[in-house]
Parts: C-alpha cells; structure tokens; sequence
C-alpha cells in the first residue's frame, strides 16, 4: 500500500489517496515447522546426502542425485497428500495403438541450474542426445525435454508422421 498527496480541484489544498495492490497466486506462502505462514521461494538446494530439494513451498520436491538410479519425489504439505514418485522410462513414439521407444532413459547426475529452481540432468537418454529439465515453482512442478539433436523420424521406427506423437514416458 502506497499513501500519496494530490492537489484538490482548487490547486491548493492536498487530498491524501491511498493506493494498493493484492497479490494473489497459488504457493505464495507456506506453514514452516513452527506453523507461521512464511514467503514461499523458487529454490532447490543441495543436500548433504546427496540429490537436492525444493522445501520452501508448499510442496516439497526431492531430486536423486542420479534420475536413473532414483526417483523424483513430490510431497504435499496438505493433510491427505501422498508423496507422488516419478521417474521417465524413455522417450517414445505413439500412434495410440503402437509405440516405439527411441531413447532409454540412462544414469545422469543431476545440476542444479544458476536460476536455483532447476535440475538439469544432461544427457539423460540413451540413443538420443537430450536433457532431463525439472523445474520447481511455488504454484508446481514441471519436467521438459531439452533435444540436442533431431529425434529420428517416427518412420524410422515404422510409424507414420501424420499421426505419431513424441512422449515421455
């Protein structure tokens, strides 16, 4: 909130106006461990025992160190929330009856990137150059596929442009 004087109509007298904003989004603010409502922040840190988490925001997400030999662990901080347990399979082609892998997923140690709300594990797949990107906000959390090459066309495989799709298992 913002408290400013303007000249009234007659030029000399001073008007006081009051000027505010409200903020709304989703995980601004989370309960800490003593129950206050504090900001929330876009930071993964490293931990001691290895990998790295996100654990100021209402949810809390864990990042193994190696994505193939862990997984992604996503815990809500609201009652009734089960932890949700992640980790790509591959990459694949799918015509919706048919998919054809295209890259397996392989060890790769996880990165946290400058911005310090992303993990980048490089490399990620075999067959195909590509990175594993997840990123934490305070409204969620994403993961998205970097390519570093052209992924193979999904006739290569035996399935027919028109209709395949690119997905992550």
């Amino acid at each position: 909130e913002r408290y400013v004087y303007v000249r009234g109509p007659a030029g000399k007298e001073r008007i006081g106006r009051s000027h505010r904003w409200v903020e709304l989004a989703t995980g601004l603010c989370f309960l800490d461990e003593q129950g206050q409502w504090v900001d929330a922040k876009e930071r993964i840190t490293p931990l001691a025992q290895g990998g790295a988490a996100a654990l100021e925001g209402q949810h809390r997400v864990f990042f193994p160190a190696d994505i193939y030999e862990g997984m992604i662990d996503v815990a809500g901080s609201e009652p009734g929330f089960s932890h949700l347990r992640s980790r790509p399979l591959g990459l694949f082609y799918s015509d919706g009856t048919h998919s054809v892998m295209i890259g397996q997923l392989t060890s790769s140690m996880g990165q946290i990137l400058p911005s310090a709300n992303q993990v980048i594990y490089t490399n990620a797949f075999l067959g195909l150059s590509a990175d594993l990107v997840c990123t934490y906000r305070k409204g969620g959390f994403e993961s998205e596929v970097v390519f570093r090459q052209q992924p193979p066309r999904p006739e290569a495989v035996g399935l027919a442009s028109n209709i395949a799709r690119l997905q992550l298992f």
